[in-house]
């Protein structure tokens, strides 16, 4: 599904998710046919079908990119152990584009221009996938305040108070 073809709700529900994210994992098709699995934390939905991320450390992103346009970029809540996969194509966007300075300036505002910014992937979103942890078949009537109090034991986090 398409973020354009779903609700208006949940456009802005992905939307949501998506900036609210802190990290992601964009998986690109390596020259070699196998995935290449790359993190990143410099990312943004600037419209119900559009993902930009910065490029700031990726040269095997990059080149897989343009030969390939094919990626998946995946998100997850560690602590809701909830997330999605977002089926796009992608595209390199040059400093010499026309959108480079407007998407340049939406990505700095995340890191204050402490990251150099070699180029941007946007992304078109094709379809999107639900991701959800197996706990959520195992044991359904656990609330999702119990799943966040166990996984923030899990990983050793203490609540803000």
């Amino acid at each position: 599904m398409s973020i354009s073809h779903s609700s208006n709700r949940s456009k802005q529900e992905l939307k949501n998710r998506i900036n609210s994210a802190k990290l992601s994992w964009l998986s690109t098709i390596g020259s070699d046919g196998f995935p290449n699995v790359s993190p990143k934390e410099i990312f943004r939905a600037i419209d119900n079908d559009t993902i930009i991320i910065a490029n700031i450390a990726s040269p095997k992103s990059e080149k897989n990119i343009r030969k390939h346009d094919k990626v998946c970029l995946s998100l997850i809540d560690i602590f809701v152990q909830k997330g999605c996969k977002i089926y796009a194509e992608a595209v390199i966007v040059d400093p010499s584009s026309d959108s480079y300075i407007a998407y340049k300036t939406e990505l700095e505002q995340m890191t204050n221009g402490d990251y150099p910014i070699k180029n941007i992937f946007r992304l078109k979103v094709i379809k999107v996938q639900n991701i959800l942890a197996p706990s959520y078949s195992i044991k359904p009537n656990e609330s999702v305040e119990e799943k966040i109090e166990k996984a923030m034991q899990y990983y050793g986090v203490k609540p803000l108070k």
